[in-house]
């Protein structure tokens, strides 16, 4: 490989640093883009049940209705074009990670100035507030474990699923390779990590914790590795690794570091769990909702053929509910559908 000088290697560094922030504020960029769309869908649905309401009691102005569809159309053209400069970050993304990969390693990158991590952490923890999803909110994360962990030559991140870990992304190819190497051995930081903590080596290929790992990780003789257990609501969600160039060893600074980087982690995590639990308990509230309106059709129907009283409605569902074994929601949908009870 051709040497580079210092200036050179500078330009890499500053480089790299505007490449961070463009991510960072790319990522924030596609976090209001779906959250704007969200809340355009939510209107949208809203709109449609007004206007239906509307239809049912002759009350629907048509200019009214008219200025609606035309505010359905401005969104709708909005919408591709926010699609469209969607496209266009993502490769703009991708042609800044090509040129990442083609400039020399920085001088910095081993001890980074202070001032370059503070800025680093910043842009950071601002990408994360605006709440982007889990793999755009890891794959800065580990970007900037690279750029602000003293000693940090790749970065890694491993998430429980369904009672095992698996590789959820990496900054380098070697790196992921000992992410699956550890977990297909069942040994190393990582696994180690997985059952809480830090765990830190200074050499892969001889740490005697591992003996049966060491054949796996002769290449990588030399190298060091830290990992942190990500602890989300008390249970460990993952496992976020840094490893050292060869020859490398972690200091003080670099697990302080770390730590940080490892609460931003659970954070992000915890976040969208969170996201995630909201929408699940709105879609259960939406289920119930139309549940609730089905039993309240399917009442109707049987006042109309002859229950005297909604609550004599009710106990009729409720006593074929239970002569038939049926939840009382399946049998209002089949009496809905079909305006009768299904045979015995």
């Amino acid at each position: 490989m051709t040497d580079v000088g210092p200036d050179e290697r500078d330009r890499a560094r500053r480089a790299n640093r505007r490449d961070e922030s463009a991510d960072s504020r790319e990522a924030a960029d596609d976090a209001r883009e779906r959250q704007l769309d969200v809340r355009e869908r939510v209107l949208e649905r809203w709109e449609a049940e007004i206007a239906a309401r509307a239809a049912q009691l002759d009350l629907l102005d048509p200019e009214e209705e008219e200025h609606r569809a035309r505010a359905r159309v401005q969104r709708a053209e909005a919408r591709e074009q926010r699609r469209n400069e969607a496209e266009a970050r993502r490769d703009a993304a991708i042609e800044r990670d090509i040129q990442r990969a083609q400039r020399p390693a920085p001088t910095d990158r081993q001890h980074p100035a202070p001032e370059m991590a503070e800025e680093a952490f910043e842009s950071l923890t601002g990408s994360l507030l605006a709440n982007p999803a889990v793999d755009d909110a890891l794959r800065t994360i580990l970007r900037t474990a690279v750029a602000t962990v003293p000693d940090c030559a790749a970065a890694s991140v491993a998430l429980a699923a369904s009672g095992r870990l698996e590789p959820a992304g990496s900054t380098s190819p070697w790196a992921a390779e000992l992410d699956v190497a550890q977990l297909a051995a069942g040994c190393g930081p990582l696994p180690m990590a997985a059952e809480g903590g830090v765990v830190t080596t200074d050499d892969l290929a001889t740490d005697a914790r591992w003996p049966s790992f060491s054949d796996r990780a002769a290449a990588n003789a030399a190298r060091g590795a830290m990992s942190f257990g990500l602890l989300v609501y008390g249970t460990n969600a993952g496992v976020l690794t840094l490893y050292t160039d060869v020859g490398a060893r972690f200091g003080a600074a670099a697990r302080r570091h770390g730590d940080l980087l490892a609460t931003l982690t659970a954070m992000a995590m915890g976040r969208t769990f969170e996201r995630l639990t909201h929408e699940a308990q709105a879609e259960a509230w939406q289920h119930a909702l139309a549940s609730r309106d089905t039993i309240g059709q399917a009442k109707g129907i049987l006042m109309e053929q002859g229950a005297a009283s909604a609550e004599e409605a009710f106990d009729v569902l409720r006593e074929a509910s239970q002569r038939l074994n049926t939840k009382l929601r399946d049998l209002a949908e089949h009496l809905v559908t079909h305006r009768r009870l299904p045979d015995a």
